[in-house]
């Protein structure tokens, strides 16, 4: 019970730090910049979420909970604004944030899981 209490922990906390860094690090930001952080963000999430994994060791459900948070978490900006508030012309912007960083850190997951490279 514990370990699914700290994923939801996590999973919360996680999602507020995301949306802080989406509101002042990433939409100000140029776009290359804000590609990179967005990768680099994922990656982490990606990075704690293996070694919470390695070093606790939960059973297959809770590996994929922790799977499921950590790619909820991976998006910075999930959820912070209306889709259909958004212009048609940042839409791209909109959807290239969802997308990367889900795609760095599926990746980086599924590499470092399977490899095992400690972090």
């Amino acid at each position: 019970m514990p370990t699914v209490i700290a994923v939801f922990i996590g999973t919360i906390v996680g999602r507020f730090v995301g949306w802080w860094l989406s509101r002042s690090i990433l939409f100000p930001a140029p776009r290359p910049l804000r590609l990179v952080l967005a990768a680099g963000w994922a990656f982490g999430i990606a990075a704690l979420a293996h070694t919470w994994l390695r070093m606790e060791d939960p059973p297959f459900l809770l590996k994929a909970l922790v799977f499921a948070g950590g790619a909820y978490v991976a998006i910075p900006h999930y959820r912070m604004v209306a889709e259909h508030t958004i212009p048609p012309d940042r839409q791209a912007e909109n959807n290239e944030l969802y997308g990367i960083p889900f795609l760095v850190f599926a990746v980086s997951f599924a590499v470092l899981r399977f490899t095992d490279a400690g972090l």
